[in-house]
């Protein structure tokens, strides 16, 4: 709009220069939070009780402890430190006893969070991405998309000795949602096909299964020419598509029957 300008601004993240500049700027821009659609298309308004949503998982943060983190985004109600919620997908109630603020390597007690807030639940195993809590009243919000993969490789660990501890990393990558772990019949899970977005991805699963996971790895390129042509797995039926559609579209709608075998949804 006329008379109206967007801010510019210049920083590092390496020498935390800037930074608190933006988030501030972020802060002050940004819109306040508001009612979240829930899967039947119902708004969640914000002063409702509390619920969130897991956007994200992370393990080994602290490689003293070899937890495992999910990051939640407050949508509606407050929540407080030792709230015993509900855990939408199973039913099954899920204890918050410890529950810390998250800002790059430095980690803080956090005891009471508002809509738009993000808490970092520890020792999270129960939890998946995409997964809903809540308080009071059932709700459960729409799973979070994943992309279709345009890279692939074929991953095999350098040290068969090692075997236990590959097998661990590249199951904990995949339910992170690092990349997408795709097997068969034919080729078993000693050389499962990982499936990406963009090659960078390949390098972060390179570095953590080495210093994380103690399981060094080497990926070679895979085509959909080879045999063997993988699936997800575990395969489970799929309620998003109402017939056969191309791999891409319903990658992006999380469908679990996709396969390159017959380029559609099974």
């Amino acid at each position: 709009m006329a008379g109206e300008s967007s801010p510019v601004l210049f920083g590092a993240a390496l020498s935390n220069f800037g930074v608190g500049q933006l988030l501030d700027t972020v802060v002050g821009l940004a819109p306040a939070p508001s009612a979240k659609v829930d899967d039947k298309d119902r708004p969640r308004r914000v002063e409702q009780p509390f619920s969130g949503q897991v956007f994200k998982m992370q393990a080994n943060m602290d490689k003293n402890h070899r937890d495992r983190m999910a990051f939640v985004r407050v949508s509606s109600g407050r929540f407080d430190r030792g709230m015993v919620l509900t855990h939408a997908p199973t039913g099954r109630p899920f204890a918050t006893k410890y529950t810390q603020a998250v800002f790059g390597s430095d980690r803080s007690t956090i005891d009471t969070a508002y809509p738009g807030d993000v808490i970092a639940l520890v020792n999270a195993h129960a939890l998946a991405v995409g997964d809903t809590l809540f308080d009071g009243p059932k709700v459960a919000f729409p799973p979070i998309p994943s992309f279709a993969p345009e890279h692939f490789v074929v991953a095999r660990a350098v040290d068969a000795g090692k075997y236990k501890q590959f097998q661990r990393g590249i199951a904990q990558l995949d339910a992170e949602g690092v990349v997408q772990v795709l097997t068969s019949d034919v080729r078993g899970e000693q050389a499962p096909v990982l499936a990406a977005v963009g090659p960078l991805q390949f390098d972060v699963v390179r570095h953590r299964m080495e210093q994380e996971f103690r399981s060094p790895i080497e990926a070679s390129p895979w085509s959909t020419r080879w045999r063997g042509a993988p699936t997800r797995s575990p395969r489970r039926p799929c309620t998003r598509c109402p017939g056969p559609r191309s791999c891409a579209a319903a990658r992006t709608v999380n469908c679990w029957c996709w396969s390159t075998t017959s380029g559609v949804c099974a």
